[in-house]
């Protein structure tokens, strides 16, 4: 039985709220509370320990005030304390603007933390979150200068989920280009991030184009598709590629059944709303405890639609 005056003992314990969630929340802020400088002294891990519980809890400001005291000591923070804050910063959004940018910076000085596919993803990711996708792009365009550094699928599609909008559409290309010539193009996380990113860079036709020449088996590339259909707003579309995938006997994943059910129902497509819900109780998501969420949303999506069929 652990006890306080035990080693590990907050460590453990904040590991385990870390893995719980946001349920644990309570129970990790007083075990961080509880933490003197005496404990800190003997094991400075604590800290990223905190950090990493506050971000898996979703108390994200409390992440960053966390990792401050590593500044107030000058010590230099691990990696795992500087990419989780930046997850923190990635949560909070373009109010963490500044603190990620601020981290970035300091990471800089040591540049092997900068030399690996986890950092640069999570760096893009943030940028991306908070709304500086310049930056997240603009540091993209510089990894391949560093020493032994090499671009890598997770960092293209972070790369490639920064290109969200029309004033993005170059840099969308060249990544295209770059995956081409690295011999990712038959990828298929590498194929769907580049149906979307057409699509938000406002040309869904070029977003058609590579899922009609891409191999269906693959329920990732239809979900890419069934957002393209969300994001362009087109709902017979949408049920068109439905048809088609039932037809093929792919059966949708959960990102997938949200897309379809939120394009039918914006655009007033009661028939389909009903049509798809229906699908998703005879699927092998419905016994899922996993997937509440999905229902929940669905089952939202679908009382909305009555109501707006009964005003009418």
């Amino acid at each position: 039985r652990l006890s306080p005056s035990r080693p590990g003992y907050y460590g453990n314990l904040l590991s385990l709220c870390s893995e719980v969630g946001p349920l644990a929340l309570p129970l990790g802020k007083q075990a961080h509370h509880e933490i003197t400088e005496e404990i800190l002294a003997k094991d400075i891990s604590l800290l990223s320990a905190a950090i990493k519980m506050y971000l898996h809890c979703g108390d994200y400001q409390s992440a960053l005030k966390v990792f401050e005291v590593y500044e107030t000591r000058k010590i230099y923070p691990p990696l795992a304390a500087f990419l989780n804050t930046l997850k923190a910063c990635s949560k909070i959004g373009p109010k963490a603007l500044e603190v990620g940018k601020s981290i970035h910076r300091r990471m800089k000085k040591r540049s092997k933390d900068l030399n690996d596919s986890e950092t640069a993803t999570t760096l893009i990711d943030m940028y991306t979150n908070c709304g500086a996708n310049n930056l997240g792009l603009k540091y993209y365009s510089t990894l391949s200068k560093l020493d032994d550094f090499k671009k890598s699928v997770d960092i293209a599609l972070s790369a490639l989920q920064a290109c969200n909008s029309p004033q993005y559409l170059g840099d969308g290309k060249q990544i295209h280009e770059q995956v081409i010539a690295k011999g990712w193009a038959d990828n298929p996380s590498i194929i769907a991030a580049l149906i979307v990113m057409y699509s938000r860079c406002g040309r869904v036709d070029i977003s058609r184009e590579l899922f009609q020449n891409s191999p269906k088996e693959n329920i990732l590339l239809w979900g890419a598709i069934f957002k393209v259909c969300c994001i362009s707003n087109n709902a017979a579309l949408a049920m068109d590629y439905f048809n088609e995938m039932k037809q093929m006997g792919v059966e949708p994943n959960e990102e997938a059944f949200l897309d379809l059910i939120r394009v039918c129902n914006n655009a007033g497509l009661f028939g389909a709303t009903f049509e798809i819900f229906g699908e998703l109780e005879g699927s092998s998501l419905s016994a899922s405890k996993e997937h509440n969420e999905l229902h929940q949303v669905a089952r939202n999506a679908l009382s909305q639609s009555v109501s707006l069929q009964a005003a009418r």
